[in-house]
């Protein structure tokens, strides 16, 4: 891979579809994602997906990473968790809007790195920008979670203060918000951010 010039985080859009799932493909199989009519919804919505965008000395770009914050309601949260309803069969429906007081849980279902890159600590520096942005001006949220699907992933959780939930059917990790929250100090976010590398 030719060497980027900068990197760009921004949230994705409708557009940015196909090479967010590319990114997918690399780490988890295909029959873990939801139908790709919600993930198309929620880009739609907007705010659900971010990504890391790498720009080249010939101005041609390439979605890097990404990651994902899906609101939950505790019943749907659940639902899942106890294996009722896999994540995969969740719905447009069952995806709470940010705003919605109901939204009990702020869900980390995946985040994504294209393999022979280095950018694990932008991303995760970005979404917990993100995260804290959104428990400090959405305060119903109770709850911050992950799916550990990787050796990667439960590293994450785990270095993030995550513990995990031995109750719930898949490893799902979590922490509470407010201990979360206490975190937050000094973090601050912007919908677009430009990082020469």
């Amino acid at each position: 891979m030719a060497r980027a010039l900068n990197a760009t985080l921004r949230f994705a859009g409708v557009a940015d579809f196909g090479a967010t799932e590319a990114v997918y493909r690399e780490w988890f199989p295909t029959e873990l994602s939801v139908d790709d009519s919600v993930y198309a919804e929620l880009l739609a919505r907007g705010g659900y997906v971010r990504i890391v965008e790498l720009t080249f000395a010939d101005a041609t770009k390439q979605v890097a990473g990404f990651y994902t914050f899906w609101p939950l309601t505790a019943a749907t949260y659940k639902r899942m968790t106890s294996g009722e309803t896999p994540e995969r069969n969740l719905t447009g429906a069952d995806i709470a809007r940010f705003d919605d007081p109901e939204a009990a849980v702020l869900y980390v279902p995946e985040i994504g790195i294209s393999k022979g890159t280095h950018l694990g600590r932008l991303i995760v520096r970005d979404a917990l920008d993100y995260a804290c942005k959104l428990l400090t001006t959405q305060r119903h949220f109770r709850l911050v979670s992950a799916w550990g699907y990787s050796a990667v992933g439960k590293s994450i959780a785990t270095r993030l203060g995550m513990k995990q939930n031995h109750l719930s059917a898949e490893e799902f990790f979590e922490i509470s918000s407010e201990v979360a929250t206490e975190r937050c100090s000094g973090r601050s976010f912007s919908p677009e951010r430009e990082i020469a590398l």
